[in-house]
């Protein structure tokens, strides 16, 4: 066998180390190494990044720990990278990367301390004398990167110890703004992981069905003028009263509303379903009114901003601040089967300004 050994300073501060074995002897002519790298400042590695990913990068330093072995003409390569402090620069052109959301990767990855500790997967591959191990290297990274933005909840899910539970939405019952036990306990696994990744905002989607949220908040509003005409108590108590339909003062109000409200050949259709006037009666009278009652486009973008209010205040109850909340304008969505609207949430990267980290802290790793 054949082995080489390198060690020695690279750039200002930085340091490496190589080991390589070769065994020319051997059937398969194995080839293993190891690159350990130290301190290396990534601004010196600008030109490289820039042509890769069409970022400048203005500050930090790299960490390394690169293994690969060529055995049966298959490459094999393993990696753990920190890098402390990463900053990016201004944009340039690049032939791969260049649409790449790195903004957001950066912050996916960056923890309370200025860090990042990741592993690249490399797929083996065959090893032939064209290769090019730093080529491979930046296509394993822009695959890490695309796959990091197009998941990001995923990320967060691993850091709140929720592996495969979604976490970028929340679900609200038809015509209500009221988050449920289950919602409570998904947003405050939310706020503890984005507690670990203080370069991430939360944008919350408002967002109501016109449908089921209309059907809901039709149905409410009929209650409470039912509630309010036939209550002797001040308004505030009618919302909170059942609808009877068995107690005639309430179908006395509704046959009032049925005479005033529906037409003579919708009330006639009803009366020739029933042979007499009971409960069944009343309540397809109730659910007639219910559909001829209108319920305004603002009420529902109302609705929509009070369930986003809901999560705001959930979120900040989790130590989330309102300064890394954003909230969109409310749109239409479509309800599940079951009348449940889903609040899409989404992340972004906040302004690096806005960004606090502990000052001073080192990735402490001796070289060998």
């Amino acid at each position: 066998s054949v082995t080489l050994k390198l060690e020695g300073k690279v750039n200002e501060a930085g340091k490496g180390r190589l080991n390589a074995s070769w065994y020319p002897n051997a059937s398969n002519h194995s080839v293993t190494a190891k690159l350990i790298l130290r301190d290396i400042g990534l601004p010196e590695l600008s030109p490289y990044f820039r042509s890769f990913a069409g970022r400048e990068i203005s500050h930090g330093d790299l960490s390394l720990d690169l293994d690969y072995e060529i055995s049966n003409r298959q490459l094999d390569v393993h990696d753990h990278f920190v890098i402390n402090d990463l900053i990016f620069g201004s944009r340039a052109t690049a032939p791969i990367g260049a649409d790449l959301p790195l903004d957001l990767a950066l912050a996916l990855l960056k923890d309370n301390n200025g860090l990042l500790s990741l592993s690249i997967p490399v797929p083996p591959m065959p090893a032939d004398e064209n290769l090019d191990l730093l080529e491979v290297l930046g296509q394993a990274s822009h695959n890490f990167v695309t796959d990091l933005v197009t998941e990001p909840f995923a990320v967060i899910g691993d850091l709140a110890g929720q592996a495969g539970t979604e976490l970028g939405s929340v679900v609200f019952a038809g015509g209500s703004a009221a988050i449920t036990q289950t919602q409570e306990q998904k947003i405050a696994s939310l706020g503890g992981a984005l507690s670990q990744r203080p370069g991430l905002g939360i944008r919350i989607d408002p967002g109501y069905d016109a449908v089921a949220d209309r059907n809901a908040l039709a149905r409410q509003q009929m209650r409470l003028h039912i509630a309010l005409a036939t209550s002797a108590g001040p308004p505030g108590s009618a919302s909170k009263m059942q609808l009877a339909l068995d107690d005639p003062k309430v179908t006395a109000i509704l046959d009032e509303f049925a005479a005033n409200r529906l037409d003579g050949e919708k009330l006639a259709a009803i009366g020739a379903r029933h042979a007499r006037r009971d409960t069944a009666y009343y309540q397809d009278v109730f659910d007639a009114l219910v559909a001829n009652e209108r319920v305004s486009k603002l009420a529902l973008s109302t609705l929509a901003r009070y369930r986003a209010q809901s999560v705001v205040d959930h979120l900040i109850r989790n130590s989330v601040s309102a300064g890394r909340i954003e909230i969109s304008d409310a749109v239409q969505v479509t309800a599940t089967q079951n009348d449940v609207v889903i609040l899409r949430l989404g992340l972004f990267a906040r302004n690096a300004q806005h960004i606090i980290s502990s000052p001073g802290y080192r990735y402490e790793d001796p070289l060998y």
